[in-house]
């Protein structure tokens, strides 16, 4: 995990097809259904 500018770098620990969330984490319950924001449906 790499901090700089404004840009966060994760280099390891996700696996493919895993995605990090960036804002509202702390409103998230383990196992709970999110939505990405702005994907197509």
């Amino acid at each position: 995990l790499a901090f700089d500018s404004g840009i966060i770098a994760v280099d390891k620990g996700l696996q493919e097809g895993q995605s990090v969330v960036t804002a509202g984490g702390q409103l998230l319950s383990p196992g709970q259904t999110v939505e990405i924001a702005g994907a197509s449906q």
